[in-house]
């Protein structure tokens, strides 16, 4: 019987591609598991500058301010995506919470834009993040920033949960009227990546033994 030689060129460039499919394909997976991330749908309508909720609104869909007030920012600034935002200082320091279904023991990604309320002191705004027990402080320089050109800035942070639900919370640190600005939170879930890689080193190795086993069998048909 004719044996047909697989080459190891020809075994890299099989298992190379077959791994590009996978790592292609798996991040449909990530679905953001916060509603209304960006701030984008709300009970007041549309086509105001800002408007001031305190602790205990639901005024934003699927978000609630758990404590002092927030500004909820529409056509007074440049928000990062789309055309709502939120001041995480309204009156004084305020924060927002949502809560989500998480799985125990999963390791969750956290993306938000970070920005900071310009007309007012401190220059350097302070948020913080919590998810569960876990908790960080980020913060935002506006020197040079104006409503027009805000100067979003991209964050993440990681956690892995507890329980079968979590609560992330942003809370303003400063207590003014002039606070960080909060934009775009996506939260995804962690093991889709480390699931793939396992499978993509399987098909390596599939391919490496593919490709041994057909020179052994060339081997004895060279030696018949």
């Amino acid at each position: 019987m004719k044996i047909f030689p697989i080459t190891l060129f020809q075994t890299v460039a099989l298992t190379g591609f077959s791994a590009s499919v996978l790592l292609a394909t798996t991040p449909a997976q990530a679905i953001n598991l916060i509603n209304n991330g960006s701030f984008e749908n709300s009970s007041l309508g549309s086509g105001f500058n800002f408007v001031t909720l305190s602790a205990g609104s639901t005024a934003i869909n699927d978000w609630i301010v758990t404590s002092g007030s927030i500004e909820y920012k529409n056509q007074l600034w440049q928000a990062s995506d789309g055309v709502f935002s939120v001041d995480l200082s309204g009156n004084n320091a305020g924060s927002i919470a949502q809560t989500f279904i998480t799985a125990p023991g999963n390791q969750y990604l956290v993306s938000f834009d970070l920005a900071g309320n310009p007309a007012g002191t401190p220059t350097v705004k302070t948020l913080r993040l919590s998810a569960g027990s876990s908790s960080q402080d980020f913060t935002f320089d506006v020197t040079g920033k104006t409503f027009a050109n805000m100067g979003w800035s991209s964050q993440s942070f990681s956690f892995a949960a507890s329980s079968n639900s979590t609560t992330l919370s942003f809370a303003s640190l400063d207590n003014t009227a002039y606070g960080p600005a909060l934009d775009n939170v996506v939260v995804t879930a962690v093991p889709w990546e480390t699931d793939a890689l396992s499978v993509v080193g399987s098909t390596i190795l599939f391919g490496l033994g593919l490709w041994r086993k057909n020179k052994v069998s060339q081997k004895r048909s060279e030696d018949l």
